[in-house]
């Protein structure tokens, strides 16, 4: 059985100090992964959307099930 622990030093509380987010980066590390170039109708870059606080996370993303549009799970 492995266990990971880290030591993230900060000013304040837990709350100014964003330990919950940097606790979420090392257990969950962000996956990068890079495809082959093909055509497609996106062009050379394309985002898929854009949060303007640090208070949010995004969790999943997902095309729905019928119709074109994009289902997002957030956790604030």
């Amino acid at each position: 059985m492995n266990f990971v622990y880290g030591i993230y030093g900060h000013e304040g509380d837990w709350r100014k100090g964003k330990s919950d987010w940097q606790s979420a980066r090392l257990g969950q590390p962000l996956l990068v992964f890079r495809t082959a170039p093909h055509a497609g109708k996106l062009g050379r870059s394309f985002s898929l959307l854009r949060l303007n606080s640090d208070d949010v996370a995004v969790r999943a993303v997902k095309l729905a099930e019928s119709g074109d549009q994009l289902l997002s799970g957030f956790r604030s």
